[in-house]
Protein backbone atom coordinates (compact mmCIF):
# COMPACT_ATOMS: atom_id res chain seq x y z
CA UNK A 1 0.00 0.00 0.00
CA UNK A 2 1.68 3.36 -1.13
CA UNK A 3 -0.71 6.08 0.74
CA UNK A 4 2.08 8.83 0.52
CA UNK A 5 0.74 8.93 -3.09
CA UNK A 6 -2.96 9.57 -2.25
CA UNK A 7 -4.19 12.65 -2.50
CA UNK A 8 -7.40 14.27 -1.56
CA UNK A 9 -8.40 14.78 -5.35
CA UNK A 10 -7.96 10.86 -5.45
CA UNK A 11 -9.98 10.25 -2.12
CA UNK A 12 -13.59 12.44 -3.78
CA UNK A 13 -12.88 10.13 -6.56
CA UNK A 14 -12.55 6.82 -4.31
CA UNK A 15 -16.04 8.67 -1.83
CA UNK A 16 -17.86 8.77 -5.05
CA UNK A 17 -16.97 5.37 -7.05
CA UNK A 18 -17.70 3.20 -3.74
CA UNK A 19 -20.84 5.03 -3.72
CA UNK A 20 -22.16 5.26 -6.90
CA UNK A 21 -20.12 1.69 -7.54
CA UNK A 22 -20.19 2.90 -11.40
CA UNK A 23 -17.73 4.96 -13.43
CA UNK A 24 -20.23 7.10 -14.94
CA UNK A 25 -21.98 8.01 -12.19
CA UNK A 26 -19.16 9.05 -10.17
CA UNK A 27 -17.83 10.91 -13.21
CA UNK A 28 -21.52 12.54 -13.79
CA UNK A 29 -21.57 13.09 -9.80
CA UNK A 30 -17.83 14.70 -10.12
CA UNK A 31 -18.52 16.87 -13.12
CA UNK A 32 -15.70 14.93 -14.57
CA UNK A 33 -15.77 12.12 -17.50
CA UNK A 34 -15.15 8.75 -17.35
CA UNK A 35 -11.95 8.83 -18.56
CA UNK A 36 -10.44 10.94 -16.01
CA UNK A 37 -12.61 8.86 -13.58
CA UNK A 38 -11.21 5.30 -14.83
CA UNK A 39 -7.74 7.10 -14.99
CA UNK A 40 -8.18 7.90 -11.12
CA UNK A 41 -8.95 4.40 -10.49
CA UNK A 42 -5.90 3.10 -11.71
CA UNK A 43 -4.14 5.33 -9.39
CA UNK A 44 -6.10 4.24 -6.72
CA UNK A 45 -5.74 0.90 -7.32
CA UNK A 46 -1.72 1.16 -7.75
CA UNK A 47 -1.90 2.82 -4.20
CA UNK A 48 -3.75 0.47 -2.83
CA UNK A 49 -2.35 -2.74 -4.25
CA UNK A 50 -6.16 -3.58 -4.42
CA UNK A 51 -8.60 -3.24 -7.56
CA UNK A 52 -11.25 -1.78 -5.13
CA UNK A 53 -14.07 -2.44 -7.80
CA UNK A 54 -14.62 -5.31 -10.05
CA UNK A 55 -16.84 -5.92 -13.10
CA UNK A 56 -19.44 -7.70 -13.01
CA UNK A 57 -22.47 -8.33 -14.98
CA UNK A 58 -24.61 -5.59 -13.36
CA UNK A 59 -21.94 -3.20 -13.54
CA UNK A 60 -18.60 -3.12 -10.65
CA UNK A 61 -18.59 -4.32 -7.78
CA UNK A 62 -16.29 -3.28 -4.15
CA UNK A 63 -13.52 -5.71 -3.41
CA UNK A 64 -13.60 -7.05 -0.36
CA UNK A 65 -11.35 -3.91 0.62
CA UNK A 66 -13.67 -1.92 -1.36
CA UNK A 67 -16.59 -2.53 0.31
CA UNK A 68 -15.00 -1.44 4.37
CA UNK A 69 -13.20 1.37 2.49
CA UNK A 70 -16.84 3.06 1.51
CA UNK A 71 -17.45 3.49 5.20
CA UNK A 72 -14.47 4.50 6.34
CA UNK A 73 -14.59 7.26 3.59
CA UNK A 74 -17.75 8.64 4.31
CA UNK A 75 -16.86 8.81 7.81
CA UNK A 76 -13.36 9.97 7.28
CA UNK A 77 -14.76 13.06 5.06
CA UNK A 78 -17.25 14.19 7.95
CA UNK A 79 -14.67 13.63 10.89
CA UNK A 80 -12.30 16.08 8.90
CA UNK A 81 -12.71 19.49 9.23
CA UNK A 82 -12.31 21.82 6.44
CA UNK A 83 -9.58 23.07 7.66
CA UNK A 84 -7.45 19.89 7.75
CA UNK A 85 -8.28 18.92 3.62
CA UNK A 86 -5.07 20.51 2.53
CA UNK A 87 -3.39 17.58 4.12
CA UNK A 88 -4.71 13.93 3.61
CA UNK A 89 -2.54 12.54 6.80
CA UNK A 90 -5.89 12.04 8.79
CA UNK A 91 -7.69 10.33 6.02
CA UNK A 92 -4.52 8.00 5.53
CA UNK A 93 -4.79 7.45 9.03
CA UNK A 94 -8.24 5.65 8.20
CA UNK A 95 -6.94 4.40 5.40
CA UNK A 96 -4.03 2.58 7.06
CA UNK A 97 -6.79 1.22 9.87
CA UNK A 98 -8.93 0.40 7.39
CA UNK A 99 -6.33 -1.81 5.44
CA UNK A 100 -5.07 -3.34 8.77
CA UNK A 101 -8.67 -4.69 9.19
CA UNK A 102 -8.04 -6.30 5.78
CA UNK A 103 -4.95 -8.49 6.49
CA UNK A 104 -6.65 -9.67 9.82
Amino acid sequence: MKLAALDLNLVVVLDALLAEQSVSRAAKRLHSTPPAVSRALGRLRACFGDPLLTRTRGGIARTSLGEPLAGEVRAGWRWCPRRYWASASPLARVFARCAGRRAA
